[in-house]
């Protein structure tokens, strides 16, 4: 029997639904009834340090309380304060997928979190085969660590495997089996198909495919009348050899020869260049090239000059409609004045 700890979601000291506490954890430690086997199953993205590091204390006081051996698990990622949990494992399994994650601490309030990053820093080295330059460097370059190297520093004590089902391991035989069979008998056919060759007259066309003369020996030239297969099926119509020549067949049987009498072509001479207009060349070249670049900034330009009269005709009335909203606020301020005034009058008079 195996008792199972899953550690999902952040680390965290408030308890939600997506976070893990170490309330959550010693409430789940209260259940344990003696198993000889504690599995951590590990899936977080990281979170509070102090909250982590207390975790992992609970599970080593827990581990030696009860004298057993504690095996953690990456059932996913791995990351920041969740692998100083993960370091709790005597036994450590690495998850094939996804790669452990170590960076430097972050404080959201500015505080000074070097303190914070020499602990953790001492503490990878305590608990793997890192110095503390080499953990705090690791940590500095924020380190997804591949999986061999995980290994080789002690990070991880092995790599998880996922087993496939019996049903499928059955079928993955039974698949196997066929495949050695078929390769058996492909390798019988092709020494059998090699030894036939081995004596016949085989040619190649313009494409490299086989011409096979099944009656003429290698050492015997083709004539008119023999008969040939092309791609498994007998020769038909006209085939372009690679030296040139054309074999044309018919039902499989060769009909006519047409040598290859073409003569190549004559090239024509290179032309000799003046070295002045070569240099011409590349000048004109140049000159083209900084014509388009003038173009492209004159657009630019005009472009910028459109935008900064849109700019200034949108300032203009924005100036307008304040000019006119401050004189509309007088206008309102004088309105209500007078009207102050007025009640006030009212009220000093004895009627």
């Amino acid at each position: 029997m195996t008792f199972e700890i899953k550690i999902y979601g952040g680390i965290s000291d408030y308890q939600s639904e997506n976070t893990f506490t170490l309330k959550d954890l010693q409430r789940r430690l209260e259940e344990y009834n003696g198993e000889p086997d504690v599995l951590v199953r590990i899936k977080t993205d990281g979170g509070y340090v102090d909250e982590g590091f207390a975790i992992y204390g609970e599970l080593r006081r827990f581990a030696k309380e009860k004298n057993i051996k504690i095996t953690t698990r990456a059932d996913g990622f791995v990351a920041s304060i969740g692998t100083v949990i993960f370091l709790a494992g005597d036994k450590r399994i690495l998850n094939p997928y996804i790669l452990p994650f170590i960076h430097e601490a972050y404080s959201p309030m500015g505080e000074d979190s070097e303190f914070v990053n020499e602990s953790l820093a001492k503490f990878y080295t305590e608990h793997t085969l890192m110095s503390e330059q080499q953990a705090r460097e690791l940590m500095q370059q924020e380190t997804y660590i591949p999986l061999d190297q995980a290994l080789d520093m002690k990070f991880g004590t092995e790599v998880d495997e996922v087993y496939k089902p019996e049903f499928l391991n059955k079928i993955m035989h039974k698949m196997e089996e066929k495949n050695n069979k078929e390769t058996w008998l492909k390798k019988r056919f092709n020494a059998f198909t090699k030894a036939f060759k081995a004596n016949n007259k085989i040619e190649f066309d313009a494409s490299n495919n086989e011409l096979l003369f099944s009656e003429v020996q290698e050492s015997e030239e083709v004539k008119i009348g023999d008969t040939a297969s092309y791609n498994g099926e007998p020769a038909k119509g006209e085939v372009t050899m690679s030296d040139g020549t054309i074999y044309v067949f018919e039902n499989g049987a060769l009909k006519e020869i047409k040598k290859n009498s073409a003569e190549p072509e004559p090239k024509d001479p290179p032309i000799e260049t003046d070295p002045k207009d070569t240099k011409i060349q590349e000048l004109e070249k140049q000159l083209n090239k900084e014509k388009e670049e003038k173009e492209i900034l004159i657009k630019d330009l005009q472009k910028f000059k459109n935008e900064a009269e849109r700019s200034t005709k949108i300032l203009n009335k924005f100036t307008e409609l304040e000019s006119s909203m401050a004189d509309e606020q007088a206008k309102k301020d004088k309105y209500e004045g007078g009207s102050i005034n007025y009640l006030e009058k009212l009220k000093n008079l004895n009627i």
